[in-house]
């Protein structure tokens, strides 16, 4: 959990909500087009910042990427 009692996620998890492979989630995270934090050496996502950011257009790649399948 985070300061504000929000459940973190690993990559798996988030790969599985945006229905995308975990090497596109990790490479998204370092390049900037998602928040995470780092525990260790592994990521970590606030569901409801990652959220919020495809939905501001920081992460406008992400929700285009599927779609163009």
């Amino acid at each position: 959990m985070n300061d504000n009692g929000q459940k973190l996620i690993g990559v798996q998890e988030l790969a599985e909500l945006l229905s995308l492979p975990p090497a596109s989630v990790r490479r998204y995270a370092r390049c900037g087009k998602l928040p995470f934090f780092k525990v260790g050496r592994l990521l970590r996502f606030d569901v409801d910042e990652v959220k919020a950011a495809i939905k501001e257009g920081d992460g406008y790649a992400i929700s285009t990427a599927t779609s163009r399948r």
